[in-house]
């Protein structure tokens, strides 16, 4: 011992002298430094060792190094971001210091981050690793029963599964609890999800195993011999345990009825429960439905409590939810959720308004200025015309109003009493005849497209104008998470202008609907919008009360089950999750959700009253004025003949005095002779 002494002393005296020769060609302040840093190893070393010879022991470091090809492999096929070598307060640094050196130093040149750190410190800084870099392996080396225990004590504080575990138990510690370390009696804290490889010191088969229901299970994960690491398991991490063995979880259903009561209809909203069977039947695990819930949950921002099948899952009464629960940022921060097996946009959802078209919607099949062109043909050949037939002693005004007439009922589709006998005449009426045929041709073809492709005119079609009209109210589901984004997140919402103003046009939560159907009912009633996801909407579009429009409102929602937060079988209901959508068996679920016969319902929309109203108006508008001319020419021609027979009569009564005057005179004659 005292040679040893003696040699150390030697070895440290030496190793200050070379310090002091090295930095004689610096400045004064880094010679002082270095002595510093000198001396503090020097102290570090005399205060830390409880006896030189434990201190200089060469069978720990050796063991380290040895399976610096092994960390390097796991690193590797484990695609970890770096790997962090382990120790606990019992660990002596500068016992290992040069190990850890080298450890360093190797994983360094095959471009493999390292570092090390004592088990308190990683408790400390476990959040901000967790932030600022991805998935770690983390080294332990189990020397001595202290370093267990520190481990044990590690696994209850810090969330397990962030990281991949290699474990490696000195062959000095006890035998008999490598590698069935549950004959230690500590309860380890190593849940399902954590993936966890144990190697025996001095053994070939590495372990993978996790701690459940106060028993650690074991399988043969791999091997280590003769510097290669070979894996064995020839299944996924999931896979090998996705078999719960019958365990019982306790669950809580959500019995909440979105669709609602359609009569006549069989909806079935059964997506949920189907898919809760095809777990239970998958992972071998026996649900437990003690407490169902009637809604999702919201939380009470005075006091921060849940409701609702949230609530059960953070007070611990479950482990599992299952509904639609909509991903929000303040149910993460309480649940986990699983993978989404459902996305969908929300949109704003107006009564479509009636297809009609408007009056002066028949004027639209031509543009402004064909209409100006044949106005200004309907005015100006008359004109032609009664200038080229007019001659003395004929009216020109009495021309012109026949002219007019003509080429209005050539327009008209109406043809000439007689047709001309002047040749000008011939080619101005043959040029009416075919810019009037061509005009009907291409009116009846616009007018016809116009009103087969005329598309519904909304009052608005963003979210914006939404807001801008302000004639209509908002609607959204009773506590929900729509209800959440507008209501209770509103001082996070206080700085967004447009979610301010759609808060402001919501409804009270008292009168908010709680299905689909009594939200429609609202919307084809009053004038209302119903902000809803589409995909709820398409389970009942056919049986609407009336024909609705949704509005893109650039809101997307993911739907999912829910957990405990932090659960261990959040990534195992992930995995599963994830199958059924590669698979094919989710879509196939939800073309099972309803079961609805659309025969008979293809029916061509009716034909309103409102909807010919223009025409009607035409023709109702050309019986009267047909009516009135009719009447005027008749009164006329009543006029005209009681004149002719005034005039009769007065030239009948002139030729009988005439006749009787010339009677009387050669009476006289007569007498006279």
């Amino acid at each position: 011992m005292t040679n040893k002494k003696i040699v150390t002393t030697q070895y440290v005296i030496e190793k200050l002298l070379q310090a002091r020769r090295s930095v004689n060609e610096r400045a004064k302040e880094g010679i002082r430094e270095t002595v510093m840093r000198i001396a503090s190893i020097f102290l570090l070393f005399a205060t830390s060792c409880a006896n030189l010879e434990e201190c200089l022991s060469e069978d720990a470091n050796y063991t380290l190094t040895k399976y610096t090809s092994l960390i390097y492999q796991v690193h590797n096929y484990y695609r970890t971001s770096g790997a962090f070598i382990l120790y606990g307060r019992s660990f002596n640094a500068f016992e290992y210091l040069d190990t850890l050196n080298a450890l360093w130093k190797d994983l360094s040149s095959e471009g493999v981050l390292a570092a090390s750190m004592d088990f308190t410190f990683l408790g400390k800084k476990i959040h901000y690793l967790y932030r600022s870099t991805s998935r770690p392996l983390f080294v332990v080396y189990i020397r001595h029963s202290r370093n267990l225990m520190e481990f044990v004590h590690l696994s209850s504080t810090i969330h397990m599964s962030y990281a991949v575990w290699l474990i490696i138990f000195s062959s000095n510690i006890d035998g008999n609890l490598c590698p069935d370390i549950s004959k230690s009696g500590y309860s380890f804290a190593l849940p399902l999800d954590v993936e966890t490889l144990v190697l025996c010191e001095d053994e070939q088969i590495i372990w993978e195993w996790y701690y459940d229901d106060g028993r650690i299970t074991l399988t043969t994960l791999a091997s280590w011999s003769h510097g290669v690491f070979e894996m064995r398991a020839n299944t996924s991490f999931y896979m090998r345990r996705s078999n719960l063995n019958g365990k019982q979880l306790q669950a809580t259903l959500v019995n909440m009825n979105l669709v609602g009561h359609v009569p006549g209809t069989h909806i079935d909203k059964k997506i949920i429960p189907m898919l809760m069977n095809e777990l239970q039947s998958i992972m071998n695990v026996a649900l437990k439905l003690p407490n169902n819930e009637s809604h999702f949950g919201n939380v009470d921002r005075a006091t921060g409590n849940w409701t609702g099948a949230i609530a059960q899952l953070i007070h611990g009464d479950s482990e599992m939810g299952f509904g639609e629960f909509t991903m929000t940022t303040d149910r993460l921060e309480v649940i986990d959720f699983s993978l989404p097996f459902s996305l969908s946009k929300s949109k704003l959802y107006i009564k479509e308004p009636d297809k009609t078209v408007p009056w002066t919607g028949h004027f639209q099949a031509f543009s402004f200025g064909i209409w100006i062109t044949i106005l200004g043909i309907v005015l100006v050949v008359p004109i032609l015309l009664t200038l080229i037939k007019f001659k003395n002693g004929t009216s020109f005004l009495y021309l012109l109003a026949e002219n007019y007439l003509y080429v209005w009922g050539i327009y008209c589709q109406q043809g000439l009493s007689e047709f001309p006998t002047n040749t000008t005449v011939r080619l101005v009426l043959f040029s009416v005849f075919l810019s009037a045929t061509i005009v009907s041709a291409a009116y009846s073809g616009s007018l016809t497209s116009y009103l087969a492709a005329s598309g519904v005119v909304l009052p608005f079609t963003t979210m914006q104008g939404f807001i801008e009209d302000g004639s209509y109210k908002m609607i959204v589901f009773q506590a929900s998470a729509d209800y959440d984004l507008f209501v209770v997140r509103e001082k996070e919402t206080s700085k967004n202008t447009m979610a301010r103003k759609m808060r402001s046009l919501l409804k009270p939560a008292h009168k908010l609907p709680t299905t689909v159907t009594q939200g429609f009912q609202e919307v084809c009633n009053e004038k209302v919008a119903f902000f809803v996801e589409d995909a709820i909407v398409d389970t009942i579009n056919i049986y609407l009360p009336c024909k609705v429009v949704g509005i893109d409102s650039g809101f997307e929602s993911s739907t999912g089950l829910i957990l405990r937060k932090n659960s261990m079988y959040t990534r195992l209901l992930n995995f599963h999750i994830q199958r059924l959508l590669e698979n094919g068996l989710l879509n196939r679920m939800r073309k099972r959700i309803s079961t609805v016969s659309k025969q008979g319902r293809n029916i061509l929309p009716e034909v309103e009253l409102w909807g010919i109203a223009l025409i009607l108006a035409l023709i109702t508008g050309g019986m009267l004025l047909s009516s009135i001319i009719l009447i005027f020419e008749i009164v006329i021609h009543n006029h005209q003949n009681g004149h002719i027979r005034r005039k009769h009569s007065r030239d009948l009564l002139f030729l009988k005095m005439q006749k009787r005057h010339a009677k009387m005179n050669s009476e006289g004659a007569k007498s006279t002779l």
